[in-house]
């Protein structure tokens, strides 16, 4: 017998335009890591994208909580 996934608090559905907008976000994250690849370690460019970058993350795992919350 096969076990039960976990029934979800919140159907997907009413939360797709949270669920867009985290993905979004992990989009934006991938980007900003590319370029911070290219970029020499010290480069102004590079330390400017990581404070984009970490802000970025931060408004991310905001997102996810405030998702969790709503969820149950």
């Amino acid at each position: 017998m096969m076990p039960r996934a976990a029934v979800p608090a919140i159907i997907p559905l009413f939360a797709w335009q949270d669920l867009l907008a985290i993905e979004q976000m992990e989009r934006e994250r991938a980007a900003l890591i590319a370029r911070m690849a290219v970029l020499p370690p010290n480069s102004h460019r590079r330390v400017v994208l990581a404070a984009r970058l970490q802000d970025l993350t931060h408004r991310q795992l905001a997102a996810r909580v405030d998702l969790r919350r709503s969820s149950s």
